[in-house]
């Protein structure tokens, strides 16, 4: 009976010759009749499953309403490039984004919060946002799913932080170099300012470049309630000072200006 009635005592039950079509979820409560024999009711539920995207890409563009799977290959390379909680990472993978991926407390594979793991298996879970940024809310975790020690995506290199970078690059590591820190809690390239936040605290308490030395700045490029683009560092060591352009010095010719 679709409609919670006693399948057996209602005059309102269907009786089925056929196969029956489920576009939607549905519960179903089944009997057997001979006669005026009746089998014990079964209670079934079918979930229906939207579909399955292969990459994250693919997930964000289906922009799934209800549970949808995402199957994550051992060649898709999907790695956690960052982790804020225990249930909620940052994913990135072979097809050049990333996402904000919240668990919600689901059991996961031992050692499967941490940097630089991949996860191997499959995800079920619905499309959301997250201060301006796509969010992966799991509703179920495979049992497939297997954690494995990996190295992170290599970043990529960016000359400007903007629209077109973010919907290139979104919630994934890029490095922009030859910048420098200034007064106003920013860095700095050519003269224009970018933001940088420091989410998991990589940079608490530590003594930052001064505003003439020259760095490249690698982090997780981040969109915040759609309209600051700003990098989210993951090491230490995401701040290069070492491979960057050295500060020229000042010179001052005999006899003339400097």
């Amino acid at each position: 009976a679709l409609d919670g009635t006693d399948p057996v005592n209602s005059e309102s039950r269907v009786r089925y010759q056929s196969p029956l079509r489920i576009a939607e979820t549905t519960s179903l409560r089944v009997i057997a009749t001979d006669g005026n024999d009746y089998s014990e009711e079964v209670k079934v539920t079918y979930i229906l499953q939207k579909g399955y995207a292969e990459s994250i890409a693919e997930f964000i563009a289906a922009a799934p309403t209800s549970s949808y799977e995402l199957r994550l290959s051992e060649t898709q390379n999907a790695v956690i490039i960052g982790v804020k909680t225990s249930s909620e990472m940052y994913l990135q993978d072979q097809s050049g984004k990333g996402i904000v991926l919240r668990t919600n407390g689901l059991p996961l594979p031992t050692g499967a919060v941490a940097q630089g793991i991949q996860w191997i298996g499959s995800l079920f879970g619905t499309l959301g946002e997250y201060e301006g940024k796509p969010l992966f809310n799991a509703t179920q975790i495979g049992e497939d799913l297997q954690a494995t020690p990996a190295t992170r995506p290599t970043p990529t290199i960016v000359t400007a932080i903007n629209e077109d970078t973010y919907q290139a690059h979104p919630l994934t590591l890029v490095t922009i170099e030859d910048v420098v820190f200034t007064t106003e809690n920013k860095i700095a390239k050519d003269g224009i300012l970018y933001g940088y936040y420091d989410e998991f605290g990589i940079l608490s308490g530590k003594t930052l470049p001064d505003d003439t030395t020259r760095c490249n700045f690698t982090g997780i490029l981040t969109n915040y309630s759609g309209f600051s683009y700003k990098l989210i560092p993951v090491l230490l060591s995401d701040i290069d000072t070492k491979g960057a352009k050295a500060t020229l010095p000042t010179i001052s010719p005999l006899g003339g200006n400097t």
